[in-house]
């Protein structure tokens, strides 16, 4: 009885110890939650010990993802089947219009100029993340760092642009997107239109979810606007999609009708189907500047394979304008060259020359075509017969007409230098002012074709147009043009038939011709009339001065004076002022002109870069000043 008694008490305690705690965990929402999580705790433990997929990966807050719009079906007009997903990616058609990304019926917010990258887990289909990376203004550091650590296997990866992904899109993450099964993003070019869908361990092959449109004159490519079902699977392809064949029935019908162009590069067969677009404006500062929709008249020639080269190197400019290049031809010359202008989309225009004779019948009816039909334009460009453009020429022309709008003394900009033999100029950043008209490859003042060049043609402009019109300036006080020292156009001497006999030494000679897209002018301001006369002022002054005799320029001239070269190749970087007198009996200043340039065969030209009677030119890593007595930077110094 007794120990039944007991046993009876223990039981009681035990039933109020269970009253007690059910009450007491119950009531404390602190110890519910433990136990709960507790038991989480081991179960995903368990579950996790044999598959570490089961519960889907947490939501990423810091992609900062918000659902714009819901959608059903984003818009396909059937369901899609088992097994995949439904998607809508919308580019955009500029950087006005905003790109577009639907998942499952709802657009998500977001996205913005660059690479909009979008992941979807495959296994639940839940979204990820949504990151955006501006490659436009900032490197790709940051998406290549993404790419290599964010993503895990068999994650659905929706890649596609916005108005402009690839200028700062480095080869490492081009590697890194081929890699993740992109097989067109090698060929992202300035304002492309791209999208890929794709699945991270695709690794050796190639996604079949994959557009890419090219730009095209001054626009972005066409807008891609796909709606599709997405596979949670997607089954690589072994080899990437052929690209869509190129067609270009125009090229390729004039390549095999004119047997002149059937042997030149224009017309390999590699090359016959491509198309020729314009190239884009890239450099943002430039937008707007009047260069680029400025009348450029072309003069062409008997060679159908020099104008070729001619146009393709103008069609290779950032910011050309199709519209604005007038390519001038007459009835006597290639049948095939409107054809020819045609293929590059540029205007082709008959001028009948049989009223006017002499070296500029052909430019002289461009300008009053263009005069007729471009009033309102403040210049125009002449590109002379043969002339091939540097890659930086409209960069270069745009630069200076921000001098020509600061200074109305400045007549027009020459892209030669008539002086520019290799030795001779070597500064692609410098420039000279010059009292001579005008060169070639020139931007023309349109006031200065219509009040005097076209009015008095046969007064002051009668001479082929590389050897210059020095009767302009007459009419124009201070009046002067800009010539680079490093030329931005080269001619081709090898066809050319207008060039005279005796001047074609000047074309033969090797000359210095940029070759940099990117070649900027320093400080152009200083090319404005005064601030130019105190730059030479202050050259003068810190210059070292050197005295001739006539015994030196003798050996100058036979290119035997051994202490020149020895002391030109001594000292670097200084300026040498050669100070003369000119005399009756003994024209010096021609004497030490062609000294100088003696082996150039100058010997019946003018120094045409000349200013205020100092003759600037350089060689090597040295500057070196020929200056007349009369010049207002010689201060009495003349030596000779």
């Amino acid at each position: 009885m007794l120990i039944v008694k007991y046993l009876t008490k223990f039981r009681f305690l035990l039933y109020v110890g269970f009253i007690m705690c059910v009450t007491l965990v119950t009531w404390n929402p602190y110890w519910y939650n433990f136990l709960i999580s507790y038991e989480s705790r081991s179960v995903t433990s368990d579950l996790n010990s044999t598959n570490d997929e089961y519960f889907p990966r947490e939501y990423n807050s810091q992609s900062d993802i918000r659902i714009s719009e819901i959608y059903p079906n984003c818009g396909l007009k059937r369901q899609c089947p088992d097994q995949t997903f439904p998607v809508h990616i919308y580019t955009g058609q500029d950087k006005n219009d905003r790109p577009k990304l639907c998942v499952l019926g709802k657009y998500l917010g977001g996205g913005g100029r660059g690479l909009n990258i979008a992941v979807i887990e495959s296994r639940y289909l839940q979204l990820v993340t949504l990151q955006t990376f501006d490659l436009y203004s900032q490197n790709s550091s940051g998406l290549e760092l993404w790419l290599s650590t964010s993503l895990k296997e068999d994650d659905i990866i929706i890649a596609f642009t916005f108005d402009e992904a690839s200028r700062e899109l480095s080869k490492r993450a081009k590697a890194i997107l081929y890699h993740l099964g992109s097989g067109r993003i090698q060929d992202l070019q300035y304002r492309s239109q791209w999208y890929m869908i794709s699945q991270k361990g695709i690794d050796g092959g190639f996604t079949p979810l994959e557009t890419i449109t090219y730009a095209r004159a001054d626009r972005w490519g066409k807008v891609i606007d796909e709606r599709l079902c997405v596979p949670r699977k997607i089954v690589p392809l072994v080899v990437s999609p052929d690209h869509p064949l190129h067609n270009n029935p125009s090229r390729e019908r004039l390549c095999s009708l004119s047997e002149e162009l059937q042997c030149e590069d224009f017309c390999k067969p590699a090359k016959r189907h491509e198309p020729i677009m314009s190239s884009l404006l890239t450099n943002r500062t430039l937008i707007g500047n009047p260069v680029f929709s400025t009348p450029m008249v072309v003069l062409s020639g008997h060679s159908i394979k020099t104008l070729a080269m001619t146009l393709e190197s103008i069609v290779a400019q950032p910011g050309v304008q199709s519209s604005s290049v007038l390519v001038l031809y007459t009835e006597n010359q290639n049948p095939y060259i409107p054809s020819l202008v045609g293929v590059f989309g540029f205007r082709s225009i008959p001028v009948n020359t049989t009223s006017t004779t002499g070296h500029n019948a052909a430019l002289f009816q461009g300008l009053k075509y263009v005069r007729d039909n471009f009033s309102r334009k403040k210049y125009v460009m002449v590109i002379d017969e043969g002339l091939l453009l540097s890659p930086d020429y409209l960069f270069y022309m745009a630069q200076m007409v921000s001098v020509m709008e600061m200074d109305d003394s400045i007549l027009a900009v020459s892209a030669w230098n008539p002086h520019g033999y290799k030795g001779c100029s070597g500064d692609v950043h410098l420039a000279y002012r010059a009292e001579d008209f005008p060169g070639l490859g020139s931007l023309l003042r349109m006031d200065l074709v219509t009040k005097h060049i076209l009015n008095d043609t046969d007064d002051c402009c009668s001479e082929p147009f590389y050897r210059g019109w020095p009767n302009i300036l007459n009419r124009y006080k201070d009046g002067a043009i800009i010539v680079p020292d490093v030329s931005r156009v080269l001619r081709r001497p090898s066809y050319i038939t207008t060039i005279d006999a005796e001047d074609k030494a000047i074309f033969y000679t090797p000359r210095t011709v940029n070759k940099d897209a990117d070649a900027w002018i320093d400080r152009p301001h200083e090319l404005t009339k005064g601030r130019y006369f105190q730059k030479l002022a202050g050259l003068v002054q810190s210059s070292i001065t050197v005295h001739l005799t006539n015994d030196d320029l003798v050996l100058c001239q036979n290119g035997g004076n051994i202490a020149m070269k020895v002391m030109l190749n001594q000292l670097k970087n200084k300026v040498f002022a050669v100070f003369y007198k000119e005399t009756n009996s003994n024209n010096s200043s021609q004497n030490i002109y062609h000294s100088t340039l003696a082996k150039y065969n100058e010997s019946r030209w003018h120094a045409q870069t000349a200013y205020k009677g100092l003759f600037r030119l350089a060689l090597d890593t040295n500057t070196v000043l020929l200056i007349e007595s009369k010049s207002p930077f010689a201060k009495n110094k003349y030596k000779i």
